[in-house]
């Protein structure tokens, strides 16, 4: 056994779109190099949102504790 675990979502996979979110920006972010206005929707994974929610890019949803 290669003590690897098999069932970790490698980048691209389908298993880790499927966990992928869209999310609006409320404030200006550089998103997979390049520059993003408030507003535009980006694809993120549950720990870039939450990152981006610390940051103040993306608005707390209403069961996070948002607005």
């Amino acid at each position: 056994m290669s003590g690897r675990k098999q069932d970790a979502a490698q980048p691209g996979s389908e298993k880790e779109k499927a966990k992928r979110e869209e999310v609006e920006l409320i404030a200006d972010h550089e998103h997979g190099g390049k520059p993003c206005k408030a507003g535009s929707k980006i694809s993120v994974l549950p720990h870039q949102k939450a990152w981006l929610q610390q940051l103040g890019k993306v608005a707390k949803s209403g069961e996070e504790g948002g607005k």
